[in-house]
Order: C-alpha cells, then structure tokens, then sequence
C-alpha cells in the first residue's frame, strides 16, 4: 500500500510581526510520493503584503513570489488536491498545520494522515 503514501509541505512567509498563524500565508507547497518523486510544487502569491520572507527558514526569496512564479491561494489547492487520491496517508512534519493551510478535508482530499 505505500502508493496511498504521501508527504506534503508547506512553507510560510510572515505577514505580521508575532508568531501566530494570523501573521502568516503559505508561500509555497510541495507533494511528494512514497519514493520522493516530486508529483506537485508551486509558489503561492501571498494575499497579505510580506513583512518577511523568513528565507533562512523557507529559502523563498522576493524575486520567488511574483505572479510569474507564483500561484494564487485557490487556485493552488485546487491543482494539490487533482493530485491526491481520496485515499492518501499524509506523512510530515506537524503535517496537521500543512493539511489545514490547503484546506484539504478528510475523507475527501485524504485517508488518513501520520505526524512526524
């Protein structure tokens, strides 16, 4: 069963000055399967002006969320969850957070879903 396994990851950029989740915005997300093939990445255009791109946390820089490069919000967890079986074990790290941020919802975007 390890083709239901994959891991997804999302990094942030700060849009306020604490540490709480209202102060940051998915700046960019990535899926891999069960052999570390990369089946999905893209950049995410922030919705909130960035007060830091937290590179050496992210290693996302300014020149990386232009609209060239970059995805809007929606339109990203759209293209993430045609890329995920309803039946996908998520594994990462504090990979509630990830699966929260892309709005993915159980029983529908996934199975089930294991915390490093």
């Amino acid at each position: 069963e390890a083709e239901r396994i994959f891991s997804i990851d999302v990094e942030c950029v700060a849009t306020g000055v604490t540490h709480e989740r209202s102060s940051r915005t998915p700046c960019e997300v990535a899926l891999v399967d069960c052999c570390g093939k990369v089946l999905f990445q893209t950049y995410i255009l922030p919705s909130k002006p960035v007060v830091s791109y937290l590179t050496p946390f992210t290693g996302i820089g300014k020149g990386d969320l232009v609209r060239q490069r970059a995805l809007p919000l929606p339109v990203a967890i759209r293209r993430l969850k045609t890329r995920l079986p309803s039946n996908a074990v998520l594994v990462g790290q504090n990979i509630k957070s990830d699966i929260d941020w892309m709005e993915l919802k159980h029983g529908t975007d996934f199975d089930s879903y294991i915390d490093l």
